[in-house]
């Protein structure tokens, strides 16, 4: 069913997707230092377009193109230099080798020669109505659009929009649902009839009462499709395809409730996609193909699902884009599905790792976790090595009964995951056992009629996992390292919105709320007795010198770092908590962290003091990635120093609304779930550990067309590195980040160093831990 990937080869190859196009597990060791990847589901077809060799799809959430010849994909997204994420429609040009792409917030792509140029001319405009694209037409250097008020041409050789046609009548807008041109005419589909405007410059296209809007022979109504076959235009309105010879329209094929959704004549075979509509609901879907006096149909078949739009190849194959089977591809009465390895869908709430395994939730729920209007989430996904395992109701049912599933904890003692669920009613604790795929949960308090909301989780030293349960009587519940289940309860939190929870080096829970005028924070002591409830101690933070110091009352994460710190995301940015074990006897509060503005001023600014911060995550280095509702920031360990910042806009990140971080300790990706899907980044910390592979320098030979960081990888945890020529010169010394250090391959005076073999000599703090390196540098 599923084919193999390659990389895609017509755009900039800087920016290309790596790893996860490879065939097979990949190289993930291998993967160059500040590169991208998306991890997107490309499995829900609503366009297709063919060029000589390829077949392209756009997915929802991002653009496949398939090798004709040998079925090998290619995934396009905003990693590999597309302008957004959402693909809604594509067209190809074979006059001038352009594929056209169409996004859901109307910006348009144009993809020549290796390059993307892009067109924000309709996204930008401020056109009253519906400016959505339905459909795209190539023709001989030209792209017709339409859309929801006209339709938009695209000059593809001057790469600019050539002209809009707004069809208003003066009283309403008609919308176009899909376009046919030639040299001669532009044929409309519309949703009052087939409309047709000549191309002659005796006629005035931009005027709307210069288009000819046919009544005879077709009625004025909705038409869906139009397309021209043996020298006669074919328009389909409401149950009938019909035939216009220039003169007259007159029946072509008509079947009773079947409404056609596309035709297309490729390489003069005709193909239709239709579906039977009762009521107003699609009960049966077909494709189908002429063959002289008729169609043949194809229906009653798992692939042929919810066809859109279809494509004839000349080999005498279909394509069709199916909804929720992806690009199909028929041979005969043989179909096959063309969907890359992806997670299932685009949402997530939490992330984190086990045994080198990421491990994602599916819900798109905010830090509000209302549950309510979000699409259904029961599933969950894995991704070892960029290859992604979808765990969906259909294969285990148990997960049926629990939606919303945010929350996500490994549990590294019992080769378990734990998953939380914050429905109101099918909430709940998923326990998973990755090694037999089984599954244990529970979904409600003893004595409760209503089912947990579970909103953060943390696991401490002794194996016990603690979780924060929003609006309940038990808002924490503490799951034993034998299996059992205690249950807590404070006047501080009960029937509160807790949003986060975390266990500090004394074995303090923390637990975070989002409840104004009643603190944003309590922090649970329960003594030297976990059963005994009798010794239990609760300690409310909240806003305000003595009362805490917390920046707001909205404390929406929290993370430990390597000291010990406490870090504190809420919705005016960051503070810190530095003496975790006085808390309780008053004797500690929140802080800010204040950055010089260096300005000879004296004063400073709070970090991040004006953003929603929505995330935290330490890596190896004890620096903080921080996902804010703009972006995603890299600060320094101390939070002084900001080292990146990731937007849509400077960056492949795919949304600049981050929800989730979670880093891959020993190859240092750091994987990043935004509201328009899961991206990730190649950073430079890692850690060695006991199954590290040998040391390695990467790439090797360094070659003289690359300007990235040379990575020194799996040597001994922050080691003194020295870059040394073979005589023994200097040329470059560093402390690693984590198990690994990099060197731009440049010397002190920024000149690249000179073609030759190069050592890198690392040294670290215990007893035998050094390595000795060598690699290769062209100039």
């Amino acid at each position: 069913m599923f084919a193999k990937y390659r990389e895609p080869t017509f755009l900039p190859a800087v920016l290309l997707l790596w790893s996860i196009l490879l065939t097979g597990p990949a190289k993930s060791q291998n993967v160059p230092l500040g590169s991208w990847a998306a991890h997107l589901p490309l499995q829900n077809a609503t366009s297709v377009c063919q060029s000589a060799g390829y077949v392209y799809a756009a997915c929802q959430n991002g653009v496949i193109g398939v090798d004709i010849g040998n079925n090998l994909i290619e995934k396009y997204s905003k990693v590999s230099g597309l302008s957004e994420v959402f693909a809604e429609q594509v067209g190809y040009d074979t006059a001038t080798s352009t594929l056209v792409v169409t996004y859901t917030n109307s910006n348009i792509d144009l993809v020549q020669k290796g390059k993307t140029i892009n067109l924000p001319y309709l996204k930008n405009a401020t056109i009253s109505g519906d400016k959505n694209v339905y459909k795209i037409y190539c023709f001989n250097g030209k792209a017709y659009l339409a859309t929801g008020f006209g339709i938009v041409e695209v000059d593809l050789v001057k790469q600019e929009i050539a002209d809009t046609y707004i069809f208003n009548d003066g009283i309403s807008t008609t919308k176009v649902n899909a376009v046919w041109a030639d040299e001669q005419a532009i044929f409309c589909a519309t949703s009052n009839g087939v409309v047709m405007g000549k191309i002659d410059p005796s006629v005035n296209l931009l005027n709307y009462n210069e288009w000819v809007k046919y009544s005879s022979g077709i009625p004025q109504s909705e038409a869906s499709a139009v397309t021209s076959y043996q020298d006669k235009v074919l328009a389909a309105v409401n149950s009938t395809i019909y035939q216009f010879d220039g003169t007259s329209w007159t029946p072509f094929f008509s079947e009773p409730g079947w409404v056609t959704k596309d035709l297309n004549n490729s390489y003069g075979k005709l193909s239709v996609a239709q579906h039977k509509i009762v009521s107003g609901i699609a009960t049966d879907v077909r494709t189908g193909k002429w063959n002289g006096t008729g169609f043949d149909f194809y229906t009653g078949t798992f692939y042929v699902a919810y066809p859109l739009q279809i494509i004839a190849n000349n080999d005498g194959s279909l394509w069709h884009a199916d909804l929720y089977r992806g690009l199909i591809r028929q041979e005969g009465g043989n179909f096959s599905a063309k969907i890359p390895n992806g997670p299932y869908g685009v949402n997530n709430k939490e992330m984190d790792f086990l045994n080198g395994t990421l491990w994602a939730s599916s819900s798109a729920i905010r830090n509000s976790f209302n549950p309510n209007d979000l699409p259904e989430s029961k599933f969950f996904y894995a991704c070892n090595e960029y290859n992604w395992t979808n765990y969906i109701k259909y294969d285990f049912p148990i997960l049926d009964t629990f939606n919303q599933i945010a929350v996500v904890k490994a549990l590294p003692s019992e080769n378990k995951v734990l998953f939380g669920a914050a429905d109101f009613s099918n909430g709940g604790i998923i326990e998973f056992s990755p090694s037999d795929n089984t599954f244990k949960t529970i979904k409600y308090a003893p004595n409760s009629p209503f089912s947990f909301r579970i909103s953060g989780a943390d696991v401490d030293a002794q194996g016990n996992a603690w979780f924060s349960n929003a609006y309940s009587t038990s808002p924490v519940i503490c799951r034993k390292s034998d299996g059992s289940y205690l249950f807590f309860n404070s006047g501080f939190l009960n029937a509160q919105l807790v949003t986060d929870i975390l266990v500090d080096d004394y074995n303090q829970i923390w637990i975070a709320k989002d409840q104004p005028g009643v603190g944003g924070l309590v922090v649970l002591n329960y003594g030297t007795d976990l059963d005994d409830k009798s010794d239990d101690l609760y300690f409310n933070l909240a806003l305000g010198r003595g009362l805490g110091n917390l920046p707001s009352n909205h404390v929406v994460c929290m993370a430990k770092d390597k000291d010990g710190v406490i870090w504190l995301g809420t919705t005016a940015g960051i503070a810190v908590v530095s003496c975790a074990g006085y808390v309780t006897d008053y004797a500690c509060e929140a802080e800010q962290i204040c950055i010089d503005r260096k300005d000879s001023s004296g004063f400073c600014d709070n970090l991040l003091e004006d953003e929603v911060v929505n995330c935290i995550t330490v890596d190896e280095a004890n620096r903080k990635w921080i996902g804010t509702a703009n972006g995603l920031f890299l600060v320094s360990a101390d939070g002084q120093e900001t080292i990146h910042y990731f937007n849509e806009t400077n960056s492949p990140l795919l949304g600049n609304d981050i929800r989730s971080v979670a880093i891959q300790p020993e190859t240092g990706d750091v994987f990043i779930g935004t509201s328009k899907g899961i991206c990730s980044y190649r950073a430079d910390a890692t850690v060695t550990t006991a199954e590290t592979p040998a040391p390695f320098v990467y790439p090797n030979p360094v070659r003289e067309d690359y300007d990235g960081p040379i990575a020194i990888k799996g040597i001994p945890n922050n080691s003194n590195v020295k870059i040394v020529d073979v005589s023994g010169n200097l040329v470059y010394e560093t402390t690693a980040t984590g198990g690994q250090a990099t060197w731009d391959g440049k010397l002190i005076n920024g000149q690249r160093a000179a073609t030759g073999v190069y050592f890198a000599l690392c040294s670290g703090s215990g007893k035998g831990q050094k390595a000795s390196l060598k690699f290769v540098l062209v100039h």
